[in-house]
């Protein structure tokens, strides 16, 4: 009977970085995947359908402009990447850089994203818009 039961109190949630190091970018700047940053490739087809992800940076100048994540999924172990539909992220997260903060360090979990069918995401772009000034201590990881 017990080990019937032990699996509901079990912990079956991951969380995973996507960047394999804190990164920069510019005001007015596009990061993208193997040019700007190096994203992993997170296998989120063992966890549940849906997911959560948390942003996280320090803005130079705290502005009512945007910095956007936008991710990449993959349907098939990881050997083709989709943006979505028309160029669209297939998930993106938009932040204002002068959103409340906790020491300077702006940090918003989005979701949750519902990515049944899904095997892996990545981070594909980080777009910090004119005006939002540089970014730093940017990191990202996804919660299943």
């Amino acid at each position: 009977m017990l080990l019937l039961i032990m699996p509901v109190f079990a912990n079956y949630r991951y969380s995973r970085d996507f960047l394999e190091a804190v990164e920069s970018v510019n005001d007015n700047t596009t990061s993208v995947d193997g040019v700007g940053h190096d994203s992993r490739d997170i296998d989120i087809s063992t966890g549940f359908s849906v997911v959560n992800i948390t942003v996280e940076f320090l803005p130079a100048v705290p502005a009512a402009v945007s910095i956007d994540f936008e991710y990449q999924a993959s349907t098939d172990g990881g050997r083709t990447w989709t943006t979505g539909l028309a160029g669209d992220a297939y998930i993106r997260i938009r932040v204002n850089t002068d959103v409340d903060s906790i020491d300077e360090i702006v940090r918003i979990t989005g979701g949750p994203f519902n990515v049944h069918g899904v095997w892996g995401l990545r981070l594909y772009r980080i777009v910090v818009g004119d005006g939002a000034g540089n970014c730093t201590g940017i990191q990202t990881n996804v919660s299943y």
